[in-house]
């Protein structure tokens, strides 16, 4: 009769993953509870407005939130005439102005109006003023079903 063995306890033979499971666990919690502790404890007991503490827009993005809001409060303040406002069909933007007037022949002789701005150095193909969006989408539609032109909309301020 052969007698059975039982297995005894051997160390090291256990689950390391459930071990790097629990000690994984342990830590985000030490992590959760040191922010909220500091935050919510400390914080103000050592004077500082939790308020204060609250993410933001990186500081870059929120000047350039700041700097358009200004622009636009002068925009309507400046009163500026009617057709200086609206939207315009801009078919491409250009460092060098032979490249621009190219394309302003090409659009010539599918019979599309437009003409070449200048502003920062660059030049810019675009259309008339156009005084709605509606009116813009019209257009823009129009000119991607018949002459299948890369076109997109740009305001005007």
């Amino acid at each position: 009769m052969r007698r059975r063995r039982m297995r005894r306890y051997r160390p090291g033979k256990e689950n390391s993953m459930m071990k790097l499971g629990l000690i994984l666990g342990i830590i985000l919690c030490a992590v959760v509870l040191g922010y909220l502790t500091a935050r919510f404890a400390l914080g103000p007991l050592m004077g500082y407005d939790t308020e204060v503490l609250k993410p933001e827009f990186p500081s870059k993005l929120a000047a350039r939130l700041e700097d358009a809001a200004e622009k636009k409060a002068e925009s309507k303040e400046s009163g500026k005439k009617k057709e200086d406002r609206g939207y315009v069909l801009q078919f491409g933007r250009f460092d060098v102005r032979s490249g621009a007037e190219t394309l302003l022949s090409q659009l010539d002789k599918d019979g599309i109006e437009a003409e070449i701005k200048e502003e920062d150095g660059s030049y810019r193909v675009i259309s008339e003023n156009i005084d709605t969006k509606e009116e813009a989408l019209k257009q823009l539609e129009k000119l991607k079903d018949e002459n299948n032109i890369d076109v997109f909309i740009d305001s005007i301020d």
